[in-house]
């Protein structure tokens, strides 16, 4: 039954495609891309669901109210980017974090993330580039994402919307110490902080590391591991984390990095850790849970406070 919708489904996909191409193009069909079918890679990846459910924007929106929220997402994303690199928790002019936005034409959603070559500390919300994850095609902005974000962020964005998950942002760096946990041959996180709890029963690993993550087969692969986790801890790499909205993924990123650091300089002691028991890591990470979307939410915003009083503001322009 499973596959008789999914194809079902991923045909009305391709059609819409395809339809959508004749018009952009005059009426002729689209070239084929570099890239493989959508369908055949949403066939091969979290295969655990019945149905292909989206979170596309409501048809009813009006295009005024789509270009208002996806402003709205862009200056996010634009202030998390500036954000983490006040942290130093960017890596260069590489890594990235992505967000999902109505399309500003109105026509369903679009990926928010950064061209490849800007500093974090450069990104704003009218340098951010919408990509079209029905072929992964740059429909609003201009510059061209890094590879590694294509293949990655388009597919877990993908398998995001075919399952119906609720997480909205993807981000994917590397931050020192959960970098450094990474690297261990046995990189699990450890209930052993207040923090820790955060992450309890929620973060997916994944040792396979075997080069850059630059095809849509590796992307998918990735997106795979996570497993129905909101964190995948990268071996020998990084993280992925995802979150309902831009403020929730900057708030676990932030907090797993803390997680993170406790962990190593603990275990640099070279004393004995002293672990929580799972009933206790359960309770403490509901509690903290209660509060994660008001937590998350009133953090980000006391950080873009900083920045804006750091610098002038431009995560709006």
């Amino acid at each position: 039954m499973f596959f008789k919708n999914a194809l079902f489904c991923l045909g009305q996909r391709r059609i819409s495609t395809i339809n959508k191409y004749m018009k952009n193009n005059g009426g002729r069909p689209r070239k084929s891309g570099p890239t493989s079918s959508t369908a055949a890679r949403l066939l091969t990846s979290h295969t655990t669901s019945t149905t292909t459910t989206t979170t596309r924007p409501s048809p009813s929106l009006t295009v005024t109210e789509c270009i208002r929220q996806n402003q709205h997402q862009r200056e996010e994303l634009a202030a998390a980017y500036q954000v983490l690199q006040h942290f130093g928790l960017s890596e260069g002019i590489h890594n990235h974090l992505s967000t999902r936005a109505p399309a500003r034409n109105g026509t369903g959603e679009v990926m928010l993330v950064f061209p490849f070559g800007l500093h974090w500390s450069e990104v704003t919300a009218s340098s951010l580039v919408g990509v079209d994850l029905e072929d992964d095609s740059i429909v609003e902005g201009s510059g061209q994402p890094e590879a590694t974000a294509i293949s990655i962020h388009c597919e877990v964005h993908r398998a995001l919307l075919q399952t119906g998950s609720s997480m909205n942002s993807v981000f994917h760096v590397h931050p020192p110490y959960v970098s450094a946990l990474s690297c261990l041959k046995d990189p699990t996180l450890r209930m052993i902080h207040q923090t820790s709890t955060m992450f309890f029963k929620d973060v997916a690993y994944d040792t396979a590391y075997d080069g850059l993550a630059n095809t849509s087969s590796e992307g998918a692969r990735i997106a795979k591991q996570m497993g129905g986790k909101s964190i995948l801890l990268m071996g020998n790499h990084g993280i992925l984390v995802t979150g309902k909205s831009v403020a929730c993924a900057f708030n676990s990123t932030f907090y797993l990095e803390r997680a993170a650091m406790v962990q190593i300089l603990a275990m640099s002691s070279g004393e004995e850790l002293v672990e929580l028991d799972d009933e206790t890591s359960s309770v403490t990470h509901k509690a903290l849970m209660n509060t994660f979307l008001q937590d998350s939410k009133l953090y980000f915003e006391a950080m873009k406070r900083v920045i804006k009083n750091k610098k002038p503001p431009n995560f709006t322009e």
